[in-house]
């Protein structure tokens, strides 16, 4: 449990103590335990292209432009940009979906998951264009998914 989800630094021991657990090898099963959010292990998310229709391009964080593929993957920093008649879609960590419409441009700004917890804190500016999205349930206190625009925000956070 504490390798899938605790930060290596984070032993077992402090995650019994913090939830009082008398001894570790008599928990029952279906027990629920609480991990302290700074405990999680963070680790970078990757976005997928799912489909790609005409061109778009993308922009590595370390300045490299390349034609965006179906099934690519897509870091923090990536810039996406898309012709007039293009769109793309794209799945994040949670199994959000986004959908970038023709003449937009999108930064990933922070793409981030909590270990294997199934929360993810999924940050994107919309420079310009226009976006569809399809947010999944969010479990936790620390997922997210934002969008940000030159004029407004737009947010999804934990249930």
């Amino acid at each position: 449990m504490a390798g899938a989800h605790l930060k290596p630094s984070i032993p077992w021991q402090r995650l019994q103590d913090h939830n009082r657990i008398a001894n570790p090898y008599q928990l029952p099963p279906g027990s629920t335990l609480q991990i302290p959010l700074a405990w999680l292990d963070r680790q970078p998310a990757r976005a997928k292209v799912v489909a790609v229709r005409g061109n778009a391009t993308s922009r590595s964080a370390a300045g490299r432009d390349a034609p965006v593929t179906a099934g690519m993957s897509l870091g923090s920093g990536a810039v996406l940009k898309t012709s007039p008649d293009a769109s793309l879609s794209l799945e994040f960590a949670d199994g959000s979906r986004l959908l970038l419409l023709g003449d937009s441009e999108l930064l990933l700004d922070r793409l981030t998951r909590f270990g294997r917890s199934g929360m993810a804190d999924t940050r994107l500016r919309l420079q310009r264009g226009r976006i569809g999205n399809e947010v999944r349930r969010l479990r936790g206190p620390a997922a997210n998914f934002i969008v940000d625009t030159p004029s407004a925000s737009s947010a999804v956070r934990g249930t």
